[in-house]
């Protein structure tokens, strides 16, 4: 699997990593090094199919070993807080586009687009994922909490933001964003000083996306009715939350 990371072959990498994951369910006792192995995959190999074939896996260890559940959702939090530190997808600084106005013949414009597609699909995942463990598992909460915190900045308008404003970054940015408000609504959480920095840091992500000039989206298709329909998700958790 290591192997198979250093090189762009995705057929490969998904081979590798299916083969590991059969060994890590068919082992008696659970190995928290391939559990890491499994999580950690995907971020030396940064691509939409390698995402795919790691949720896939995800699903299928969490299916067979769900007693390991905690476990599991603690390395795949260290790893998105690998993404982080390495700037990658949503978390990339990314160069503006370019006003078309404002280039020569000579200098064709080029679209400078955030590379959010494994995060898109990351995002998903941690959606239901969520959804599943927020009644009942208030340890595997603690770890979205915890995710969240490190994910969402509270400065709004900063010339460098710490997630991408483009509007390819929608769907990611605001499926996390509904994740904080889904964790913030209702008797989840304890009223603490966390949960009231969750819910600034919530908002100020959600201004921040707004501070600067629109863009045209990027994506087409069911892609873009993706991206729409997380921005309206979004707009009807926080309508619910109007009290805040």
């Amino acid at each position: 699997l290591d192997e198979a990371c250093q090189v762009p072959d995705s057929e490969g990498f998904k081979h590798s990593l299916f083969r590991v994951s059969a060994f890590l369910v068919s082992q008696p006792h659970f190995n928290r090094q391939l559990l890491h192995s499994i999580c950690w995959a995907p971020i030396k190999h940064f691509t939409e199919m390698s995402m795919d074939a790691a949720v896939a896996c995800w699903e299928w260890v969490l299916a067979a070993r769900s007693e390991h559940a905690l476990q599991f959702m603690e390395e795949v939090a260290a790893a998105w807080q690998m993404t982080i530190d390495m700037k990658l997808g949503i978390f990339h600084h990314y160069k503006e586009d370019v006003h078309p106005l404002a280039v020569s013949d000579r200098q064709p414009a080029k679209a400078n687009l955030p590379f959010v597609q494994p995060h898109n699909i990351w995002t998903k995942f941690l959606s239901e994922r969520v959804e599943m463990a927020k009644y009942s598992r208030m340890d595997q909460v603690d770890v979205f909490c915890s995710l969240l915190h490190k994910s969402l900045s509270i400065s709004v308008g900063k010339p460098r933001s710490h997630m991408a404003r483009h509007a390819a970054a929608v769907g990611p940015r605001f499926r996390l964003l509904t994740i904080g408000l889904s964790l913030l609504q209702g008797d989840i959480l304890p009223n603490t000083t966390s949960k009231s920095v969750l819910r600034e840091r919530v908002y100020a992500t959600t201004l921040d996306y707004f501070s600067v000039a629109p863009t045209c989206p990027s994506v087409k298709g069911t892609d873009l009715r993706d991206d729409i329909l997380a921005l309206v998700n979004f707009w009807h958790s926080m309508h619910s939350d109007k009290k805040y």
